[in-house]
């Protein structure tokens, strides 16, 4: 950590939120089990919770999950839905 501040501080760059970025960078949400959800059940639980996602196949549930429940996430982890 040292070593990049020294960095920024030659290149003259600053933290603009720090405390935000280290936020980001924590594993603090939660997966939830979303299988034999519906596609726009899953989307709107993974959208409230800050978590992306992409969608293989098609039909009218969710069949499996890329991440585990009760697994740990960043903030912005995308999930791959397979229906």
């Amino acid at each position: 950590m040292q070593i990049f501040k020294a960095i920024f501080d030659n290149l003259g760059i600053l933290p603009t939120n720090l405390d935000e970025d280290l936020k980001k960078l924590s594993r603090t949400i939660e997966m939830p089990n979303v299988v034999g959800l519906s596609l726009t059940q899953a989307a709107a639980i993974l959208k409230s919770m800050k978590l992306e996602y992409e969608i293989d196949g098609s039909g009218g549930v969710i069949l499996w999950q890329s991440v585990a429940p009760n697994e740990f996430l960043f903030e912005g982890a995308i999930i791959l839905l397979k229906m």
